[in-house]
């Protein structure tokens, strides 16, 4: 097991964070792909810039600290000057623009649908129930099951709708 992990209750925040962003996918939905990428697109792009400030600028990087470290990963918090890392929501922000720029609607929304909901599954029972790890991994055969499972069940609605 990662002595690196996020205690469960943060880890189950982080999750909970994953459920609220489920507004990403209903917005394209609701608002239409060219609406949703003059949004997402200047989203991602300022994420992708607080995660660069953040790990070259001490004052951006406490404020980031000071919001947001206790659902953040340790590996998500470099030292300052080190290597470029972008976190968990810089990638969500980046991935809603490339899907909506270049799927339909429904076919990116179900996609963000399944990485939101299936992640949250396969981390909150990989952790709790996981037993049989991947090699040389902290990840296990329970939460990629998981990630399958409520990951399909959770975008088969939108694909249904087609």
């Amino acid at each position: 097991m990662n002595t690196d992990q996020l205690p469960y209750t943060a880890e189950l925040q982080r999750k909970a964070i994953h459920i609220a962003a489920l507004v990403i996918p209903v917005s394209l939905l609701v608002l239409g792909r060219s609406t949703a990428l003059m949004i997402f697109v200047p989203l991602a792009v300022a994420a992708l810039a607080i995660d660069f400030a953040g790990q070259r600028f001490q004052g951006v990087r406490s404020i980031i600290e000071r919001l947001f470290s206790f659902v953040m990963r340790p590996e998500e918090l470099p030292p300052i000057g080190s290597r470029l890392v972008f976190n968990g929501a810089t990638w969500m922000c980046v991935s809603a623009a490339v899907c909506a720029f270049f799927f339909t609607e429904p076919i990116a929304a179900s996609g963000l649908v399944m990485v939101m909901i299936g992640d949250g599954a396969a981390a909150v029972f990989g952790r709790r129930f996981g037993k049989h790890r991947y090699p040389g991994s902290n990840k296990s055969w329970e939460g990629s099951l998981a990630f399958f499972v409520f990951g399909v069940l959770g975008s088969l609605p939108l694909l249904f709708s087609l």
